[in-house]
């Protein structure tokens, strides 16, 4: 998985779907340490696909639910990812942005 991939908004369907699918296996790459670190079970949830680039809300609470874990481990800032909306250049770029923000903590963190 390549960090800088979730850093870039994507331009097209096809690029907003590998990022989606590139997003997805960081979550389960993540997931899989924070088992280590804790040592505690971590369901990793239904986050992928995200279908016409719209997050549901299941797949928005799940997301979150990621993030929060993420966080306590990096003490990094909690974005609301609860209301996702890719539907705007606006919201494109704040949820690749925060996201990433996130992502980058928690890979700084664990040296990958």
């Amino acid at each position: 998985m390549s960090l800088p991939s979730l850093k870039r908004v994507p331009r097209s369907q096809a690029e907003w779907d590998e990022m989606h699918f590139k997003h997805y296996w960081d979550h389960r790459r993540i997931n899989d340490i924070i088992k280590q670190k804790t040592g505690s079970l971590v369901l990793m949830p239904p986050l992928y696909p995200i279908v016409g680039n719209r997050y549901t809300t299941q797949n928005s609470y799940w997301h979150n639910y990621l993030h929060e874990l993420m966080n306590a481990l990096s003490h990094d800032t909690q974005f609301d990812f609860l209301h996702t909306d890719l539907s705007t250049r606006d919201g494109q770029e704040t949820f690749i942005s925060d996201n990433y923000k996130n992502h980058y903590a928690f890979h700084s963190l664990v040296g990958f």
